[in-house]
């Protein structure tokens, strides 16, 4: 089926870094997390993970550590929490906190569909669609992601998941994803990895419809 590769699909657990860009409260910011050695929390082994700005050093942001489909990560505090779950199936819910500010129009994030996306290697990916959340005013969200890799809105998004002001343009996004220095995903709004507001393409390039009834493949004109 289409998922015959689908055991290739685990979270990493070696080197592998996550780009992302973010336009919020009028301010732009891109950011590398990337994953980094061990370390030992509980008894048990987790992978340090580091945030990196294009012009500063990186910094420790927290670990990861996965058991089959489930991701766990634990904060610089101490605050062991679970950030991903692939065994999720249509209608589930995600393990994410509560959605402030959503004023009665509820605050829970179901798994609405499943599609799919073709990486850069030819590995076909399963794509977790969640319902769109809104406050009912300028302000919506609706979460997905890519198994194995995370959420389209960044790595570390559904730790602090918030809805994203459409009206001011607010935009939380993967960039890329890379593996053992393989690039396998790059977002087509963008053409680099690593770049700066004006490297934001003006048209948007094989997004719609998103999400569709069949296989989303995303294309580039630069891998």
């Amino acid at each position: 089926g289409g998922f015959s590769q689908q055991a290739k699909a685990q979270f990493p657990t070696g080197n592998a870094s996550w780009h992302q860009y973010s336009f919020l409260h009028f301010q732009s910011d891109t950011t590398e997390y990337f994953l980094q050695g061990d370390t030992l929390l509980y008894a048990e082994q987790w992978k340090k993970m580091y945030a990196r700005h294009p012009i500063s050093e990186a910094n420790y942001c927290g670990a990861v550590k996965v058991t089959g489909n489930i991701v766990e990560f634990n904060s610089p505090n101490d605050e062991r929490r679970v950030l991903y779950d692939f065994n999720l199936s249509v209608g589930d819910t995600f393990p994410i906190q509560p959605l402030p500010n959503t004023y009665g129009f509820g605050s829970v994030l179901v798994v609405e569909r499943i599609d799919s996306v073709l990486l850069f290697n030819g590995e076909c990916r399963r794509v977790f669609i969640s319902n769109a959340l809104t406050n009912g005013i300028f302000e919506v969200l609706q979460e997905q992601w890519i198994e194995g890799i995370g959420s389209m809105h960044g790595f570390l998004f559904p730790l602090t998941a918030r809805l994203l002001t459409v009206e001011t343009g607010d935009e939380a996004i993967l960039i890329c994803f890379s593996e053992e220095g393989d690039l396998l995903y790059q977002n087509p709004l963008y053409f680099s990895c690593t770049l700066g507001v004006d490297d934001e393409l003006e048209q948007p390039l094989c997004t719609y419809p998103n999400p569709t009834n069949g296989k989303l493949v995303l294309q580039t004109t630069s891998p």
